[in-house]
């Protein structure tokens, strides 16, 4: 029972890290299939969104996985909750504590996200680099992420950094109220956690990720982003 217990509050902090290490920044270009030298499968096509899994597993053993979601909020919108690093407590999960470690431009940065775990799990940190860039005219983005490393940023006490392979996200305005989003999660958490776990729990986040993503979106104190407005 107690092992059961233990599995279970463990995958759900899985879950939680996953959340955050795939949607902070944004760039943008073209219409594109991020990661397009991959082969996907489809593995969950629920309303509104469809997520699909990579043919082959990366060395580490983990496949990377996409999602793909049409969401009823404007582009700006979206991406404001995205990139406000000072708010992501309020709706990521089990999310400790997320800041900026040095802003490089009004759309890079170099963030860092902490995670509480429960006994005897060891909290996550993961150190991001993420560069956007935002067609205005267009009403698109797309934002590369992956880790990086400073030497003077430590791993805190009692943590292990995860890394983060690929972070891409694609957003694109459908019309004034809707958006559409492909993101690419591809992050290995270190530590003892096996991959069997973590590509298993993949398959679930994503429900959970746009249900607490429009939560946020409704909220009444959300205020476009002034860098973002022109996209208005």
């Amino acid at each position: 029972m107690k092992k059961t217990m233990f599995l279970g509050t463990t995958i759900s902090v899985i879950i939680s890290l996953f959340y955050f290490v795939s949607f902070v920044c944004f760039v943008f270009a073209a219409d594109q299939d991020l990661l397009p030298n991959t082969k996907w499968i489809l593995i969950k096509d629920e309303s509104g969104y469809k997520v699909f899994k990579g043919e082959v597993a990366h060395e580490s053993g983990i496949y990377p996985l996409k999602i793909e979601a049409t969401i009823a909020f404007p582009l700006a919108k979206v991406l404001t909750v995205l990139d406000s690093t000072e708010r992501k407590h309020e709706w990521v999960p089990n999310m400790k504590e997320a800041k900026v470690i040095q802003q490089i431009s009004p759309f890079e940065k170099i963030e860092k996200g902490t995670y509480d775990a429960p006994w005897p799990v060891s909290d996550r940190e993961f150190l991001v680099r993420i560069k956007a860039d935002v067609d205005f005219k267009g009403k698109f983005a797309k934002a590369t992420m992956e880790s990086t490393t400073i030497a003077d940023v430590a791993v805190e006490t009692g943590c292990v950094r995860g890394e983060t392979y690929n972070g891409d996200v694609f957003l694109k305005a459908v019309d004034a109220d809707h958006t559409y989003l492909q993101m690419i999660l591809f992050n290995n958490f270190k530590g003892l956690l096996p991959v069997w776990i973590v590509n298993m729990v993949q398959k679930d986040w994503p429900t959970n990720f746009v249900a607490r993503l429009k939560n946020q979106l409704e909220r009444k104190d959300i205020e476009v982003d002034k860098k973002l407005q022109p996209l208005l």
